[in-house]
Parts: structure tokens; sequence; C-alpha cells
């Protein structure tokens, strides 16, 4: 996992505990103040949310069910590429080569590829980079699609959260009517705040799967280089053999 990544998941994990711990305080100390024994229930949160609850699920719904989508082909990917990840080609011999990439060839991307590599290999064409380069690239603009919805959901999370901020204040200016009402201001305080937290909790955590999900991502990319490599050091050995062999029979001569 890259430098980078790893700030972002301390980051996102850093604004969800602070959430976390600043929502359990609140409601510590309003217990506390109040003497009241009512603890707040998902229930109270739906009824504060009012009708903002239904675009801030779907967008927590539809990030999940992207989420755990993606991370399922990941998943398949990487178990798909156990085998050749654990596999030194460069100090395999042909024959053990030839089999473990016959039994890969139809599982996964890196089974895929290595297929295409060891038939250009075997042609004498040890320009792999560029066959790797094509095929990431098109992995990299699926996993783009996947990346846009997941901005997109949590962009929409955290502008759903803060409409219910404005209408949550908009209910305690308006409908009051200048009057001082204290179940009216209550109410749409309440919403404003509930609206907000939740929206930038549905945000950070949408952020905090699609950031892991391109560090996975970025892992099996970089793993796919290192094994066209491995295959391409193979090749190069087999042909340094051949010519060792080739110059012994020639002295034998």
């Amino acid at each position: 996992m890259r430098t980078e990544h790893v700030k972002r998941l301390l980051g996102a994990g850093g604004i969800v505990a602070g959430l976390v711990l600043l929502v359990s305080i609140g409601y510590a100390q309003g217990g506390n103040a109040t003497g009241a024994t009512h603890s707040f229930t998902i229930g109270d949160l739906i009824d504060q949310l009012q009708g903002f609850v239904w675009p801030l699920g779907l967008a927590l719904f539809a990030g999940l069910a992207v989420s755990f989508y993606q991370f399922g082909l990941l998943v398949l990917e990487g178990n798909n590429a156990k085998p050749m990840i654990a596999f030194r080609f460069a100090r395999g011999n042909p024959e053990e080569v030839d089999k473990i990439v016959r039994a890969s060839a139809s599982k996964g991307e890196m089974g895929r590829l290595l297929a295409i590599l060891y038939a250009m290999g075997i042609r004498g064409d040890l320009n792999f980079h560029a066959e790797v380069d094509l095929i990431t690239r098109v992995r990299e603009e699926r996993f783009a699609s996947f990346s846009s919805w997941m901005v997109f959901l949590s962009d929409s999370a955290g502008a759903f959260g803060l409409l219910g901020t404005v209408w949550g204040m908009y209910q305690v200016f308006y409908f009051t009517g200048g009057v001082l009402d204290t179940q009216t201001t209550l109410a749409g305080m309440g919403t404003a705040l509930v609206t907000t937290l939740v929206g930038i909790g549905i945000s950070v955590l949408l952020n905090l799967f699609a950031t892991t999900m391109e560090s996975i991502f970025r892992g099996q990319v970089e793993q796919m280089y290192n094994k066209a490599d491995d295959l391409r050091f193979h090749f190069v050995n087999r042909a340094q053999q051949k010519r060792q062999s080739a110059k012994a029979e020639e002295s034998a001569k």
C-alpha cells in the first residue's frame, strides 16, 4: 500500500472516529444535564432527518452496493492470481512455466495477461511492457467508472446533508413567524444538525471505501507489472541457456 493511500485511510478513519466521539460526548452531556433516562435511538434519528432520510439512505445503500461489488471483483482477481504470484517464472523450467500459464490462462486478468505474454515470448517478442500498459489501461478505465460513481454518491450525501441544514434553519426562521416557539425551534435545529452529521458521515464512509478499493486495485496493477517482468526474465534466461548449450556443442565438435 502506498504512503499517500495510508495517509488518506488514516485521515478518513480519524474523521469518522472524531465524529463518533463528538456525538457520544454530546449525548452523554445532554443526558447528564437533563437527567433524562430516554436514550437516543435510530428511530429518533430517522424522525429528525424527516424527508432527507430517503436521499441519504439511497446514497448510502448505492455506495455500499457498488463498493461490495467492486470488492468482490478485486478479491476474486486476487485469489485467481495467487498461484502465479507465488511461482517464480525466472527460476522455473519451461515445462513448469508452460503448465502454470496454461492452467491460469482463463482465471482473471493476470492469467489472461500472462498467457498473451507467454505466447509473445515463445515467438521471441519480449516487448512486454507495451502489452501490459494496454491491458492495465483497460482495467483502469473500468475502475475509473467505479471511482466516478463513488465520488458522485459521496458528494451527493454531503450535498443532501447541507440541504438539510438549510431546510432546518428555514424551519426555525419561517415557521415560527417571529414568535419564539421552543418545539419548532428545537425540531428545526435538530434537523439541521442531524442531516449535516449524517451527510458528512456517509460521505466520509464512502470515501473510505473508495480509497480502500483504489489501494487494492493499484496493488494488483503493480503485481501485474512485476509478474510480466518475472516472465520476461524467464525467456531471457531460456535464451541464454540455449546460447550456452549451442556453444558447448560447438566446443565439443
